[in-house]
């Protein structure tokens, strides 16, 4: 049987990445955040636009990756999978770790007042300076692919058995706008482990964020396995309801409450209606994408092929900018419209060059064979790309 296709689902990967630039470039000036660059003035509009869009834009990316690997496995056998997630996944991590993150640790540096040489020299001695924040080996932002491929290993024999089994148990759960109430679990696992992993981003101590986004990714594998996009377009409005409510919530808490120690009531509150409110605020994004958005687009297969190389160069790209952008006088407003266009203009150049060889294609994950053809696009080539899951 024909595939379904999903090209809402590529239109809201490329925006979630734009997502990801915007929010970056605001942490520069948001006063709560520990990004590596900052600037010396500050502004808690910038802050409050970062916490808004930090609660569902990774949790976003990682449903649209279960999504994808649900469509991938309708036409790859499990050894096929696995190969290409390490292609696609561990290949650019480790070049991302060697090549694409060590100038964001380099300019930092510089700016808590390191010298060096030069870049070359830093770098040579990066390597025997041990992990991250103490020494210079990072992940940095490619912890996502990293989580992305462990996620995408250890949930190959749940995704075996749900496709060799009637799910029956599945139509259950999602009976009567079950789907919503999938929010309650992720919460949960938030809740029981927030307080001994409150940390971020390193596994060991983000366990907490590792297992909820873990979830999020096997979702969107179901949720695709059983086409319940129709409920989902069908109850925007129930959904949206919700989703303002807990929201109205959650900044309750956030401005009553500011002091919240870990373990506190009102902090295991705050994390799971905020964990909560990822899921409902994910199911109006698909809502409203999957009624506006689904449609074909003469550009829509390039900037689908384009979405996991600017997500690779993006932060590095912000850095860079950064460290010299902060400096000038200009206000926030000019700097933060300067860094963001500016990396949107570097990254899709870089992008359209390194499409170009086969090694960097290699190196940033850009498949194979290009499903976008200069001047000539078939109707089926964006289908293809589509129901074969080429994505990250």
């Amino acid at each position: 049987m024909k595939p379904e296709r999903l090209y809402f689902i590529d239109r809201l990967r490329f925006m979630a990445v734009i997502v990801l630039i915007f929010f970056h470039s605001a942490l520069i000036f948001a006063a709560e955040s520990n990004f590596p660059i900052k600037n010396n003035e500050l502004s808690m509009l910038m802050e409050e636009l970062v916490f808004f869009f930090h609660g569902w834009r990774l949790a976003l990316l990682f449903l649209i990756s279960g999504v994808g690997t649900s469509i991938a496995l309708q036409f790859r056998n499990n050894s096929t999978y696995l190969k290409e997630r390490g292609r696609r996944l561990l290949i650019p991590l480790v070049f991302g770790i060697l090549v694409v993150v060590p100038p964001q640790i380099y300019f930092e540096r510089l700016s808590q007042g390191f010298a060096f040489d030069s870049y070359s020299s830093f770098y040579l001695q990066s390597f025997s300076t041990g992990l991250y924040p103490y020494g210079n080996i990072s992940w940095n932002h490619l912890w996502f692919v990293a989580y992305l491929l462990i996620y995408s290993v250890l949930s190959l024999p749940v995704f075996i058995w749900i496709k060799n089994h009637n799910t029956v148990w599945m139509d259950t759960i999602t009976r009567n706008g079950g789907i919503i109430f999938w929010a309650i679990p992720f919460a949960f696992v938030v809740v029981l482990l927030k307080p001994y992993s409150p940390g971020v981003q390193n596994i060991v101590d983000d366990l907490a964020m590792f297992f909820f986004y873990w979830l999020i990714f096997i979702a969107g594998f179901c949720v695709n396995q059983k086409k319940y996009w129709p409920f989902i377009e069908n109850n925007f409005t129930p959904i949206a309801l919700g989703t303002v409510l807990l929201t109205v919530l959650i900044y309750f808490f956030r401005w009553k409450f500011q002091q919240m120690e870990n373990g506190d009531v009102s902090y295991l509150a705050y994390h799971f209606m905020k964990a909560g409110n990822s899921w409902l605020w994910i199911l109006i994004l698909l809502a409203l994408s999957k009624k506006f958005l689904n449609t074909p687009g003469k550009f829509l297969p390039l900037l689908n092929e384009a979405v996991y190389p600017v997500y690779i160069l993006h932060q590095t790209v912000i850095i860079c900018m950064g460290y010299f952008v902060v400096q000038q006088t200009w206000n926030i407003g000019v700097k933060f419209l300067l860094i963001t266009t500016g990396t949107l203009l570097i990254c899709w150049l870089l992008f359209l060059l390194l499409r170009l060889n086969k090694l960097t294609r290699v190196c940033f994950g850009i498949a194979e064979k290009s499903c976008f053809k200069k001047s000539k696009v078939p109707p089926q080539t964006h289908a293809k790309s589509i129901a074969t899951g080429e994505r990250f």
